[in-house]
């Protein structure tokens, strides 16, 4: 395997590795598209980009996703969580079963924690808050699924939020689910 190493200061899509595999050229042009932040023994830190879907869904359309794509790359490679199509970031792949366990459980006990970065229409007024919100999925709106408030059917979820920047008529914050 070929491995090209590309960096860029000050740009996140300016850092990725490039992989090469022999003379399968739709193998190495799938893997031209992967974005792998970070390697080791025990997991692969992937960016994810948006329109692409974690894992596969259902139906022979839904084949195309971040995980299938790994794998050529990454054989062992185990899914521990996952981003929703239409959100771009980080995605930790294990590699092996053991590890594969104690990252999910981390993530089930909220020891690893996830920030997410939006932009907004409006302008925020208030610098820090939290939103605390009983929801549910709606089970009428399957695509994209949507969730509903529900105190009475509805999981506890808490997100708290702090502006990072105020712009013309948006505001981009930090989401700490």
């Amino acid at each position: 395997m070929n491995i090209l190493k590309e960096r860029s200061r000050g740009s996140r899509q300016g850092v990725f590795q490039r992989f090469g595999v022999g003379s399968d050229h739709r193998i190495g042009h799938l893997l031209r598209m992967l974005n792998v932040i970070h390697s080791e023994a025990a997991f692969v830190v992937m960016d994810k980009p948006t329109g692409l879907l974690t894992v596969p869904g259902r139906g022979p359309d839904k084949q195309d996703c971040l995980y299938h794509r790994v794998l050529k790359c990454f054989p062992d490679a185990l899914v521990v969580h996952r981003l929703d199509m239409d959100t771009s970031g980080l995605i930790l792949f294990a590699r092996s079963p053991e590890v594969q366990r104690n990252l999910s459980l981390q993530f089930e006990k909220r020891e690893i924690s996830k920030t997410y970065i939006a932009i907004v229409e409006g302008v925020m007024e208030e610098n820090v808050g939290k939103i605390d919100f009983p929801l549910r999925k709606d089970m009428e709106q399957r695509l994209p699924p949507k969730h509903l408030v529900d105190c009475v059917r509805g999981k506890k979820a808490v997100t708290k939020w702090k502006v990072l920047e105020r712009g013309a008529g948006t505001t981009r914050v930090a989401l700490f689910p």
